[in-house]
């Protein structure tokens, strides 16, 4: 079956025209690799141009031939007149980049049909269907990584242009040129989310990560030309997220709704919230195991039917990289780095949940720093923002002073002087943004109404000293 995927005629045709115009191999090039020849011949006559062009020589019939003519293998198989034949084959000259792109597509089919061959063969080897289920996802997506390399080169003046629209963009949108998140400012330290950014929301556990990007991902879900949210929750099911957004909406807390305490009137306030949120298009995937080439290849499907606006993902250590490694740091470095790739291949900003170490909590001042990702892959050098999420009442709390049983608890002077400072940091949290790849770092004050788990722009009236 394998052998019906080859096109000699093409093959043949990419070959002739190069040997009649040398200037067309750089753009040939981009697309085929002496490899993807099918035949074994035409591989050896588009070395033996490439190897002339590189020494900057004419690669036409005399010199290819005299060049083959030294090697035992092909002397007697490429001389002057086999590359003649080649040449006056030629059924279209001007459409050498259709043809490579003839003899590319091919090979992939060829090396699909190999790769499926063989993991059949082998199904015995995998101790579970699962198994091979990732074993030929992975070599997939490196296949399909093989197909989309091509020309990344952009010339300076388009790349001029790019940045001319962005900036019209973001005058035209108060500053706004990427998607806004509907937190003022944070959309004006950042412009917006970017496309093909990777945003890294990290921190401790119970600071309100998760929280927080579901407020971003409701409010940016067709708020801009209709943008699209794909969430992906590894650690909350889909109803749990739905669940939290219905509390924030109806001012009706996730215990209550979860133990149906609520009114009458309470539930109609939900039934009218479903009605209007159900055309949200937020989209969830709560799919518990999660791998870069799987993400990439339901984000992708999801595009094609979609206006794909941002994608999101809770968490990153939940994750699994394509193979598996016992080095776990090694492991989260090839996460963050197929997340990167993922958002410049899809032009859409991603952002990225992560954990903090335990190492915060030994420490007096528990505000996170950069080096605390360091045990987590390459997060600081992937991510083009990094953003901790630090709430300093979480921390009050936990250090309520002793008072003896017997004692008045406002008269105790320990405290009343841990009391006043919990009141001023009550509901406050900081997002610091400790990196930031497009401007300055800054830290910035929100409320967090845990009861609600909702984040807001947080009022000057009530911002912290």
């Amino acid at each position: 079956m394998q052998n019906q995927y080859y096109n000699l005629e093409a093959e043949s045709a990419v070959l002739g025209a190069l040997l009649i115009n040398n200037d067309i191999f750089d753009e040939v090039n981009d697309i085929i690799k002496p490899e993807h020849f099918y035949a074994y011949e035409y591989q050896e006559v588009y070395k033996l141009i490439a190897t002339i062009i590189s020494k900057g020589q004419k690669a036409e019939v005399i010199t290819v031939s005299q060049l083959a003519a030294l090697n035992e293998k092909l002397k007697n198989i490429i001389n002057v007149k086999y590359l003649t034949d080649i040449i006056t084959s030629i059924p279209n000259f001007d459409s050498a980049r259709d043809y490579a792109e003839i003899i590319k597509d091919n090979y992939i089919r060829r090396e699909l049909v190999e790769l499926l061959n063989n993991t059949s063969s082998n199904l015995t080897t995998f101790d579970n269907a699962i198994d091979a289920i990732k074993s030929i996802e992975v070599d997939i997506f490196q296949l399909a990584e093989h197909y989309f390399v091509g020309n990344s080169v952009k010339s300076f003046g388009d790349s001029l242009e790019l940045a001319l629209h962005t900036a019209t963009t973001a005058k035209q949108h108060n500053g706004i040129s990427g998607i806004a998140t509907h937190f003022k400012d944070l959309d004006t330290h950042l412009g917006g989310l970017q496309k093909s950014d990777l945003i890294v929301v990290a921190g401790r556990p119970a600071m309100g990560k998760t929280a927080l990007v579901t407020n971003i991902a409701y409010n940016v879900a067709g708020m801009d030309d209709s943008n699209a949210v794909l969430f992906f929750s590894l650690e909350m099911s889909a109803e749990q997220l739905a669940s939290r957004i219905l509390a924030q909406e109806t001012s009706i807390t996730s215990d209550a709704l979860r133990k149906g305490l609520f009114s009458d009137n309470d539930f109609s306030k939900l039934a009218a919230a479903v009605s209007t949120l159900k055309s949200k298009p937020l989209f969830i995937d709560d799919s518990p195991i999660l791998t870069v080439s799987e993400l990439r290849s339901k984000a992708r499907r999801f595009k094609r039917n979609n206006n794909l606006g941002l994608i999101v993902i809770d968490y990153l250590q939940l994750m699994s990289s394509n193979r598996k490694n016992d080095n776990r740091i090694v492991e989260l470095s090839e996460i963050t780095r197929g997340l990167k790739a993922v958002a410049k291949e899809l032009n859409v900003p991603v952002i990225a949940l992560s954990q903090l170490s335990r190492a915060v909590e030994a420490r007096e001042d528990k505000k996170p720093v950069l080096s605390d990702l360091r045990e987590s892959g390459t997060i600081e050098q992937d991510a083009d923002v990094v953003a901790f999420i630090y709430r300093e009442e979480y921390y009050m709390q936990r250090g309520e002073p002793i008072v003896p049983p017997n004692e008045d608890k406002t008269k105790n002077d320990a405290w009343q002087k841990w009391f006043s400072k919990l009141q001023k940091v009550q509901n406050l949290a900081t997002l610091m943004l400790a990196k930031n790849r497009h401007g300055a770092t800054t830290n910035i004050n929100l409320r967090f109404n845990a009861k609600f788990t909702k984040f807001e722009d947080l009022d000057k009236v009530h911002s912290p000293h």
